[in-house]
């Protein structure tokens, strides 16, 4: 068996992080909600910010008022999880929250 040093100085990804992002992708394919897998990747780096909760429950939408809360965790096929996407690409409350510095119109 062979061994492998670490090197402290490398730029790649830890292993989880590799593992994670590959589970996501995964899911994507396995027709997942995109409401679900945002609340999943805003877990990752801000479970522990005062923000969460509030980030999350935008990302999920609602069940009265948007496509991505009527659906659960797994959509029941390709053409819901692209309404899902659309639903979350036009809510005007994720934009209006989107980073300023993001360029959307480039």
């Amino acid at each position: 068996m062979e061994s492998f040093e670490i090197d402290e100085d490398s730029t790649a990804p830890p292993a989880w992080y590799v593992h994670q992002k590959m589970d996501i992708a995964r899911k994507k394919l396995e027709a997942y909600n995109p409401a679900y897998l945002t609340a999943m990747e805003l877990k990752i780096g801000h479970a522990n910010k005062p923000f969460f909760a509030a980030l999350t429950k935008v990302a999920m939408g609602d069940q009265q008022h948007t496509v991505r809360g009527k659906h659960g965790e797994v959509c029941p096929g390709v053409q819901a999880q692209v309404e899902c996407l659309i639903d979350m690409a036009t809510d005007l409350d994720i934009l209006g929250r989107a980073w300023v510095g993001w360029m959307s119109w480039v």
